[in-house]
């Protein structure tokens, strides 16, 4: 007897292959109700899907029905091949890896082949990456993909791992996912071309090593990181943009140029980064940049219009470091509170940080002094986040336009004249303008 919402599927459009639990059975059956495959449930649930997506035609679907499978070996996919579970939320099929497969859940054929156009939607993939040494719940060569309403939970290694495959453009897509994935990343990118898309993360989410064009959209973010949510390493054409990310102590973006790396063309804008219950002694810095001296570049990078705010009495070392990013901006950011500096550049060469709230780079007024024929010196708080290494003052009346020159240190604007200007009310008046 077919499964019952058979007949439902075959009036949305129909499918190639069904598999489902019946008692201690797994089932699976074409679209005519002709059995397929079938074994005993909780043992060859793994060989009963893989049977169910060999049988399935050029373009097939094979939809899975909810209920908990056990995979005890890896599931190859293929070309072409829609992988569709039942239900919505969180009543998706669960298939959970059993223990010491030490291997992938799914994976693409071989070593060598590409899988194109596959689309898998509505799943929990378990990878019990406790009792595991290896592997991943998603593993290999793909282009054209969609993954989209799964949940990643504990894998040993990653929840998806996009190898990558020399002169192929691997157009890929994971949207409406969550990853549950702790201390392990829920994605590591090898292979070029991917969009996440309006995904939840409880833990670390991507590792970009070697590759380009990655954009993030719609992420929200939560754990305590262990390593950083984001690591860019070696990479470049990176969007990210529009997420809500939230920390309890661990940096959430590292860019990261090594020796002969070369990393360039990172966009971060329009965020939230919210940080609490950071530990008193934290040190580590929310988006942290390192260039390495040996590296082939470090730069292009631009931070702006992101808000970023401390929700608790401790904090961030700093939101933003970077030892060093040539022909970058760090620009128009809402920052609120670090427990050393909110923003910190070693190196300010060819670096533009302007128009950053609560955190001023760039001032300017008019001040006036009334002068008692005596005192040679007058300060100006010009409310900068540092000393000044740019500073212009122009006197606007006569007894202002004295020989004088000017100095500073991190709160004020000194103007120390050679002879003190007469005595008068109001009659020493200047304009200022200064910049770090």
């Amino acid at each position: 007897m077919p499964y019952p919402i058979a007949s439902n599927l075959k009036a949305k459009g129909g499918y190639s292959a069904i598999v489902y639990k019946k008692g201690s059975k797994v089932i699976a059956e074409d679209n005519e109700g002709k059995v397929i495959a079938k074994g005993e449930a909780g043992v060859d649930d793994a060989s009963v899907i893989q049977s169910a997506i060999d049988a399935s035609p050029f373009g097939g679907t094979v939809f899975i029905a909810v209920g908990e499978y056990i995979i005890t070996k890896t599931i190859k996919l293929k070309n072409d091949l829609r992988l569709i579970g039942e239900g919505s939320y969180k009543y998706y099929p669960i298939l959970k890896l059993s223990d010491n497969v030490n291997g992938n859940m799914f994976e693409s054929p071989n070593t060598e082949e590409v899988v194109h156009r596959v689309v898998m939607r509505g799943f929990q993939l378990d990878g019990n990456g406790d009792n595991q040494t290896n592997g991943s719940l998603i593993d290999g060569y793909f282009e054209g993909c969609l993954f989209e309403e799964i949940t990643f939970k504990n894998p040993c290694q990653y929840g998806i791992w996009f190898r990558k495959k020399d002169g192929e453009a691997l157009l890929n897509v994971i949207r409406n996912c969550h990853f549950y994935t702790k201390e392990n990343y829920g994605i590591k990118m090898e292979a070029p071309d991917l969009d996440i898309v309006n995904c939840r993360v409880d833990g670390a989410l991507i590792e970009m090593v070697t590759t380009t064009q990655l954009h993030i959209h719609g992420v929200r973010g939560f754990g305590y990181w262990t390593t950083p949510a984001i690591k860019i390493k070696d990479s470049y054409d990176v969007v990210i943009t529009g997420n809500n990310f939230e920390s309890a102590g661990g940096t959430m973006i590292r860019i990261e140029a090594g020796p002969n790396e070369y990393v360039s063309n990172i966009l971060i804008a329009s965020n939230s980064f919210r940080a609490w219950l950071l530990q008193t002694d934290n040190t580590v810095n929310c988006i942290d940049i390192y260039y390495d001296p040996n590296a082939i570049w470090c730069g292009e990078i631009k931070i702006t219009g992101n808000m970023f705010l401390r929700r608790s009495d401790n904090g961030y070392k700093h939101w933003i470091y970077a030892n060093k990013m040539p022909q970058s901006e760090i620009t128009y950011n809402y920052i609120l509170g670090a427990k050393t500096k909110e923003i910190q550049v070693d190196d300010l060469t060819q670096v533009r940080i302007r128009g950053n709230m609560r955190y001023t780079t760039e001032n300017s007024g008019t001040t006036t002094f009334s002068g008692d024929g005596s005192t040679t010196q007058f300060s100006i708080e010009h409310g900068l986040v540092s000393t000044p290494s740019k500073v212009q003052v122009t006197p606007m009346t006569e007894d202002a336009s004295g020989d004088f020159y000017v100095t500073a240190d991190d709160t004020y604007i000194y103007i120390n004249y050679k002879t003190a200007p007469p005595s008068g009310t109001d009659n020493v008046k200047v304009s200022w303008h200064a910049e770090v």
